[in-house]
């Protein structure tokens, strides 16, 4: 997800290197186009393929290699489907959808740790259910109400599935962002954190058009 956030370090290394690169584009054409050094205009060319390719890099290996690795460490796991609940995951297989999301509840409600299934729950609503508001009011009261706190690695995963119920399902732009907000103030250290501020500027960004102007390295982040 490409981001204007400046404290991305991936958006900051894009930037010094399309910097450098630009800079020797524009030296060499004025080498080579004012005669002093005609061979030059090569080395322009040249260079002009290795900004194309030094930001191919950053975006399109860089930046996704760094994300997944981030979620490989950062949730353990927890996303995995527990096999001893397959028989829910056959319900919803055959499209028996209410008797699955029923059966989720069920098992949340007697489990320690519930914010797995209470997820699997809104996966159903919020999909083949086509009730993403459901979804949305559950795992808010779930998540400001479940027994004995949530652990971080499963409050952010319930933030993130409400961001993307508000942004993709409910077209809440506002609210996604108050829950990235909410995720960044509590976990400012997650491994999360240069996906969040990403995926923050660009709601700002439609949110806002042209309007929108990046707050500078350090600033507190506005409220939305």
């Amino acid at each position: 997800m490409a981001t204007d956030d400046p404290l991305d370090p991936l958006a900051l290394l894009k930037l010094v290197v399309s910097g450098l690169l630009l800079l020797a584009t524009l030296v060499a054409l004025v080498l080579g186009l004012t005669g002093i050094e005609p061979r030059a205009l090569a080395l322009a060319a040249g260079c002009w393929g290795m900004y194309g390719v030094a930001r191919g890099v950053v975006s399109g290996v860089l930046a996704p290699s760094v994300e997944w690795l981030g979620d490989v460490l950062g949730n353990g796991g927890f996303d995995r489907p527990d096999p001893s609940h397959g028989d829910i995951e056959t319900l919803a297989v055959q499209g028996r959808y209410a008797e699955a999301a029923e059966r989720w509840f069920r098992v949340a409600a007697e489990s320690s740790r519930p914010a797995a299934p209470m997820l699997r729950r809104a996966a159903l609503l919020a999909g083949p259910m086509g009730d993403p508001g459901t979804a949305a009011a559950e795992l808010t009261q779930f998540r400001d109400t479940a027994r004995g706190g949530l652990r971080p690695a499963e409050d952010v995963a319930v933030g993130l599935a409400l961001v993307d119920l508000y942004e993709t399902r409910l077209h809440d732009a506002a609210g996604a962002m108050r829950e990235i907000r909410r995720l960044l103030d509590r976990h400012p250290d997650t491994r999360q954190g240069r996906r969040l501020r990403a995926a923050l500027a660009d709601l700002k960004r439609q949110r806002f058009g042209d309007a929108y102007v990046p707050a500078p390295a350090g600033a507190p982040l506005p409220e939305p």
